[in-house]
């Protein structure tokens, strides 16, 4: 298993877990869309991951046409779902901005993170 397919696990069992917890020990309502909002992250990081990997190893610039692709997927990606949601769901509009929103920049973050210290080794 690549490293970062395990540490992409430990990092989904630790939020997990943080939303688990929110959930069942806090007065704080985390709603319905919770979690598939975690699957789509889940899947969104792992596409958006294997366009940027792909040009890890390549020249300086194909790494830079990979990352602006990844971006631009997750961009519009997101972009699309929050369009959809709002159209079609208009109701807990602020629980659904801020669980997104929140899941969005952990699991991005966990991305570059893990992108960044890939670059460093080579």
């Amino acid at each position: 298993m690549q490293p970062f397919y395990k540490s992409f696990l430990i990092f989904c069992v630790i939020v997990l877990w943080v939303l688990l917890t929110l959930k069942f020990f806090t007065n704080i309502p985390i709603f319905n869309f919770t979690w598939v909002l975690f699957a789509y992250f889940v899947a969104l990081t792992l596409l958006s991951y294997k366009v940027l990997n792909s040009g890890v190893n390549k020249e300086a610039m194909d790494f830079y046409n990979a990352s602006m692709a990844s971006t631009t997927i997750r961009l519009f990606i997101s972009a699309g779902v929050l369009f959809f949601y709002y159209l079609n769901f208009g109701y807990e509009n602020v629980n659904f901005t801020i669980v997104f929103f929140a899941l969005y920049f952990a699991f991005t973050a966990f991305e570059i993170k893990e992108i960044l210290q890939k670059v460093n080794q080579k």
